[in-house]
């Protein structure tokens, strides 16, 4: 396969002589520089990269073995960060060059190409790189060759194993069946420490592919030989146990497969080999000296926490008590953890401010109390699998003799966990409490009747002066876990509150953390009490919220909280406003809380920033919601910062766009711009209430410019859809503000029509080729369609209804006729042509009968999905067209199985009558459409499935 552009021979030796001149000159830091300096700046460059290859594979040429070499490496190098630009172009005869290598003469050569395979694999790019070179095992014994071809291999299966799925044609099977049990056998074969390694890698990677698809190929292709897996598996301990280099990689992935045959479950009992690798892995876990290893045993025992399925195996097999204890014991602190979490508290910045990292996600669960940025470790491993435990089955960690009655049930917590909370090591007193934290995070109810003895023993903890902070930051975590039952006393919440608010300031950094982490979950009780029955205690005692704020503020200070610190306090601040809203709009809220936030923190704000400011904007996102029209004489101030940030991110994209900044130096703005757009959202949707305070809220938007410019807020808006071209160069950024731009338009259509209008309609044609995208975006476009003639009808012509109408139709009707696409998409689409029937029915009745089962069946579907009153009426203005259509076009309803689709759809309709007295009115009016419909059988509404409730009938008369 020759190169779509190849090089003259004057270019390559132009080449080989400044490769060759770098070596020459290793030690002269200038001619370094010129060499890497033309490497890099013809990188990216095609023709460049044949030169190269051509370089590194010519073992006649006479050119030397190390400037093959560093022609080699260099490709690799732009293979991994120049693919698509550099090799795509001669893909096929870098791969015929790249197989040829491994059969170079040079070792030195063989080994600096065979990871650019695995380069070119990662990409997807080479479909049949397994099927070409794993044959080639059986017919080449050199080690170079056999580690290029299982590293290969490890890599199509680590980064492309979809690709092995793909059924071939002529062999009608996929190289998935023939390759996991060729590999399986590879390793029960082979004795080489590195050949062993990659071939057990290759198979955890498939099976950690598979399992998101329980009835895939690989996963059928491992049943079928699963003995031999385990056997594979036991063998590649056995060899990692006497491996040096390789052990640790080997043991590993060994252990990683194990758990991941988990999925095979019921066969692995069925073969017998469940209780063996139980007891293996239980020793490796309690006793290995590699961390490593032991870790990944103990993942073993945390996916098996996962599934109730596993309880009974994990009793009959007598492990549940030592189990119980191990995990215990692994809850202690090591030496090398404290170190790393003393290097932290030594290296934070000044004033006890964290570093920044990434904000847990929701059920992101933090066992151990230390904070969010932590290495994965055997303690935190040891920390969830207990909990999972716990969440299975409360008494699972009991001994199988003591399920009945009785003390004896206590076991667990009794015997093992409480005794530690006496002892003299500080370590194995913090251990207990995490203990207990877990059980309780766990749902294990046995851990409350214990609390009362343990709450005041706990709060003395945080109260003294321990011997190791981290036993505070811990037992804060702990109580934190049963804040409900905390919460259901005030006696108890009045001796836990001072505490973790006199830890909010205190000097470590970990205590500081999690003060502010148990206090939003104070906040959260509060929030969920104020929902249920009204019992609280900050929103009726003002001396509560008072010490709140007040600490609050002391993190809020110039010099206080920053970083991940600052993103739980900003946290804590949102729970609060979702919880007492309007109640925070006092002196002291505005001192302690509005005021830092505006006046502080967000002007010294990086509008590029990642951490802090997305959750500054989300916090006061929930403040401008809380607050309502009490947030107003602010309101000015942050719609500016708001209008900023959302200005300097369409500022950078049109300076590209007029060639004035080069894409690479465009700021990445991350998610700030979009959620200062839904903040502005918010002060609109907080205002809807109050005609003149909305009134305010437009004025501000219609007459606020970005500085320097004559863009206003909607200007921007409107880009995304009116100018796609400012966007083009970054797909997933132009789709997310596009889908932004739709929502906000149809959302507030009717209020700033007289800015929008014009414009989304001279844009509507190739905004109707978003329906052709991906499912999301055709998702908002299809509600965006039906609200936009829902609020602009009134305002056209009958002519330029009939032209959009016909336009919305002839997009949105194949998509319900194909049924093709998303659930979601189809009930979207469905209540939009039904609003957009209500305009002009007769333009639609004719075709009805071809889309009529569909558009009622997904109609009826979005009552089932609930929503507020608002979506209940957009259905009710949906059902509406529906019914001016058939009667435009009766005769549809001459088809029984459209008859009945209608009556099922429509009964459910007409029971939202009962639950939204609001739409009384609109069930009259469809009634009535419905009788004008069906004429002299509206008699007979009964045989046709439909019963309209005594309140509408008598509505009609």
């Amino acid at each position: 396969m020759a190169a779509a552009v190849a090089p003259t021979m004057e270019e390559m030796q132009q080449v080989a002589e400044i490769i060759r001149s770098g070596f020459e000159s290793a030690h002269d830091p200038s001619v370094q520089m010129r060499v890497n300096q033309f490497l890099q700046e013809h990188a990216a460059d095609p023709k460049f990269n044949v030169c190269l290859m051509e370089i590194a594979t010519n073992a006649g040429s006479g050119l030397a073995e190390f400037t093959r070499a560093q022609a080699a490496m260099a490709f690799k190098q732009n293979t991994v960060r120049h693919f698509e630009t550099a090799i795509c172009p001669n893909v096929k005869y870098h791969q015929e060059k790249l197989k040829a290598a491994l059969h170079d003469p040079s070792a030195v050569v063989r080994q600096a190409l065979g990871p650019a395979i695995s380069e070119v694999a990662k990409t997807g790019a080479w479909p049949t790189l397994v099927a070409e070179l794993w044959p080639q095992l059986t017919q080449n014994n050199s080690p170079d060759f056999r580690s290029a071809v299982l590293g290969a291999v490890k890599d199509v299966c680590t980064y492309c194993a979809d690709q092995l799925e793909l059924v071939d044609a002529a062999s009608n099977q996929c190289q998935a069946s023939v390759l996991v049990p060729e590999m399986v056998s590879f390793v029960l074969k082979t004795e080489a420490p590195k050949e062993v390694s990659y071939a057990t890698q290759g198979l955890f990677a498939l099976l950690d592919y598979q399992s998101e698809e329980a009835n895939s190929p690989i996963y059928s292709a491992f049943g079928q030989c699963l003995q031999q897996t385990v056997h594979a598996l036991k063998k590649a301990m056995k060899v990692g146990e006497a491996a040096s280099a390789e052990s640790t990689r080997i043991v590993v992935a060994a252990l990683g497969c194990y758990r991941l045959l988990l999925y095979y479950y019921t066969q692995l009992k069925a073969i017998n080999a469940l209780g063996e690798i139980m007891q293996m892995l239980f020793s490796l876990t309690s006793g290995h000296p590699n961390s490593r290893i032991a870790l990944a045993a103990c993942e073993f025992w945390r996916d098996l926490s996962k599934g109730a399925e596993y309880v009974n195996d994990l009793v009959d097999l007598r492990l549940v008590p030592d189990l119980g204890k191990m995990l215990l014991s692994k809850l202690v602190y090591d030496d090398d953890e404290l170190a790393e979490i003393e290097g932290e508290e030594e290296y934070a910045p000044k004033a006890n401010m964290r570093q920044q990292g990434s904000r847990p996600q929701d059920g992101d669960d933090d066992e151990d109390g230390e904070g969010s940025v932590q290495l994965w470790t055997l303690r935190r491993c040891a920390a969830e699998t207990l909990e999972g435990l716990a969440r299975l089955v409360p008494l699972v960690l009991l001994p199988p003799s003591d399920h009945e009655g009785g003390q004896k049930r206590m076991w667990f917590l009794a015997e093992q966990v409480l005794p530690r909370l006496q002892a003299q090591n500080w370590r194995e007193q913090e251990s207990a409490v995490l203990a207990l934290g877990v059980l309780a995070s766990g749902m294990d109810s046995s851990v409350l009747q214990y609390y009362p003895d343990l709450f005041p023993h706990l709060l003395r903890v945080l109260e003294g002066t321990p011997p190791h902070y981290m036993l505070h930051s811990t037992t804060l975590w702990a109580l934190s876990q049963n804040v409900e039952w905390i919460y259901e006393d005030e006696e108890r919440f009045r001796a836990y509150l001072p505490m973790l608010l006199r830890l909010m300031t205190a000097p470590k950094r970990k205590v500081q953390e999690n003060a502010v982490s148990a206090l939003s979950a104070v906040l959260d009780q509060e929030q969920k009490f104020l929902e249920s029955d009204g019992h609280t205690y900050l929103a009726s005692n003002p001396a509560y919220l008072e010490a709140v704020l007040t600490h609050i503020a002391q993190g809020l200070a110039p010099g206080g909280f920053q970083g991940f610190q600052l993103c739980i306090l900003y946290d804590a601040i949102r729970v609060l406003a979702e919880a007492l809203g309007t109640q925070l709009a006092t002196p002291s809220g505005q001192e302690k809380l509005l005021k830092p936030l505006l006046e502080y923190h967000l002007v010294n704000a990086n509008p590029t920033e990642h951490l802090v400011l997305p959750q500054l904007l989300c916090t006061l996102n929930s403040v401008v919601a809380g607050l309502g029209s009490h947030f107003a004489p602010y309101r000015v101030n942050l719609y500016n910062h708001c209008l900023g940030y959302y200005g300097k991110f369409f500022e950078a994209q049109f300076r590209v766009r007029d060639g004035a900044m080069r894409i690479e130096d465009v700021p990445d703005f991350g998610q700030n711009p979009t959620m200062a757009m839904d903040l502005i959202t918010t002060f609109l949707f907080t205002a809807e209430e109050d005609e003149a305070d909305l009134e305010q809220v437009k004025q501000m938007i219609l007459h606020t410019k970005y500085p320097g410019t004559d863009f206003g807020f909607l200007d921007l808006v409107l880009v995304p859809l009116t100018q796609p071209e400012v966007l083009s160069s970054w797909k997933d950024i132009h789709d997310q503000h596009f889908m932004k731009s739709i929502n906000f338009v149809g959302e507030f259509m009717k209020p700033f029509a007289g800015k929008l209008a014009e414009p989304v309609m001279q844009a509507l044609p190739s905004l109707f080729l978003h329906l052709k995208e991906d499912t999301d975006l055709c998702n908002d476009m299809a509600w965006f369609l039906g609200q936009f003639m829902h609020d602009m009808a009134g305002n056209m012509s009958p002519e330029q209804q009939q032209a959009l109408v016909g336009q919305i139709a002839n997009h949105l009707v194949p998509i319900l006729v194909a049924q093709a696409w998303d659930k979601n998409l189809l009930m979207n689409v469905a209540v939009a042509v039904g609003k957009v029937a209500q305009y002009q029915p007769q333009m639609l009745a004719p075709a009805l009968d071809s889309f009529f089962v569909p558009l009622v069946h997904y109609i009826g579907e979005t009552i089932d999905s609930g929503g507020n009153e608002e979506q209940p009426s957009e259905r009710a203005v949906a059902f509406e067209g529906v019914t001016k259509m058939l009667a435009a076009n009766f005769s549809v309803l001459e088809d029984p199985v459209k008859i009945k689709a209608l009556a099922k759809a429509m009964n459910k309709f007409i029971n939202l009558d009962q639950n939204y007295p609001s739409l009384h009115h609109k069930c009259v009016e469809i009634a009535s459409n419905l009788r004008n419909a069906l004429g002299g059988a509206w008699g007979q509404l009964q045989q046709y499935g439909i019963v309209f409730p005594d309140s509408i009938l008598r509505s009609l008369g």
